[in-house]
């Protein structure tokens, strides 16, 4: 992180996106541990609901680091590309593109406190036992090899790695473009504006993923994913079809449906696990689906630039809630048949 700041001090952007590239490291360590923890540390019958109610509180970060981005990084007073466009000379052009740069250094300052609190929070906090202590001998850990062989086999278990991938594509996708979507819809706004829009997708994020945590009480998870899928598949398609600045609030409505996704994609992934030796290894491979959130969004810029609708773009967002229907459709009694025991009696409980 103080390598982010010395770089931005230098102007040399390869050093920037190093240091940005070192952190996205060390939070994808931590989110993989910490999931995986939270799915195992508890009841196995709630772990899904347990691991929703943690990620619920990701939708807060994204709303503080929307914040800071409004405040700290956007300006009022025109677009940033409309004040670039309309320099006089290449200085003043550089100048613009100087300050815009230099703004950013204020959130990872504030980034780098939370941080140093988190990692002070974790080190003098005890954190209870994920599973029973053993008093036999313990179970020796799976060769690397081995596991990655096992998961490989484990078709259901493929099958929801890309479910995962083209859940956080679709994540990514959506709140990029909901931005730039507002700002193609209404040329007077600028970025700071438009960020209420952001802000606004979170919240209702949010919202999204409490109500879902509040459904998961009473309903099957997988009934609720697919539901939330179809009203999103149905959200995209408005994006798609209506000429009007209400496609704004329909992506910001669309966030809400996101809300179950990525805790119920990946407790199910775990729990068909059956081995528990795999289980951490397996984590760590469901959370590098995250690569999803650079690959799907490259796509939809690509379509937006290609057909020149960015309106249109969005097929692409909607695909992505499609394919989780489906598969979550399809895999579910599959799921059923092949998880555990336990897990079968919970899921008719719930029912």
């Amino acid at each position: 992180m103080l390598a982010v700041l010395s770089s931005f001090a230098r102007g040399h952007i390869y050093c920037v996106l190093t240091a940005l590239f070192s952190i996205a490291v060390g939070l994808s360590f931590l989110e993989t541990s910490a999931n995986t923890y939270s799915s195992m540390i508890g009841d196995r019958k709630h772990a899904t609901l347990r691991l929703n109610i943690s990620q619920t509180f990701t939708s807060l970060g994204f709303l503080c680091g929307a914040l800071m981005g409004k405040f700290l990084v956007f300006t009022d007073g025109a677009a940033l590309h409309e004040r670039v466009a309309h320099a006089r000379t290449v200085v003043e052009r550089e100048a613009i593109t100087a300050e815009a740069l230099g703004r950013t250094l204020s959130p990872y300052r504030v980034i780098i406190v939370m941080l140093v609190v988190l990692v002070v929070l974790i080190a003098i906090t005890q954190y209870p036992h994920s599973k029973p202590l053993r008093n036999d001998a313990e179970e020796a850990k799976a060769p690397i090899g081995e596991t990655l062989a096992y998961l490989a086999k484990n078709r259901l278990f493929r099958v929801g790695i890309l479910t995962q991938f083209l859940y956080v594509g679709l994540q990514t996708s959506l709140w990029t473009f909901t931005i730039r979507l507002a700002l193609n819809l209404d040329p007077a706004l600028n970025e700071r504006t438009a960020a209420n829009y952001l802000i606004a997708a979170f919240i209702s994020f949010f919202i999204g993923k409490t109500i879902a945590n509040l459904l998961m009480t009473r309903m099957n998870e997988n009934r609720i994913l697919m539901t939330y899928s179809l009203l999103g598949v149905l959200c995209i398609t408005y994006i798609v079809v209506m000429p009007s600045f209400t496609t704004v609030y329909a992506a910001v409505i669309a966030s809400a449906l996101l809300g179950p996704g990525w805790a119920t994609i990946f407790a199910r992934n775990l729990d068909l696990i059956e081995d528990k030796r795999y289980t951490e290894t397996g984590g760590a491979v469901i959370v590098m689906s995250i690569i999803g959130g650079a690959a799907i969004p490259v796509m939809q810029s690509y379509l937006s630039d290609t057909t020149g609708s960015m309106r249109f773009s969005f097929i692409v967002n909607a695909f992505c809630f499609a394919a989780i229907l489906v598969v979550d459709r399809r895999d579910q009694k599959q799921i059923c048949d092949l998880a555990p025991a336990a897990l079968k009696e919970a899921s008719r409980g719930n029912h």
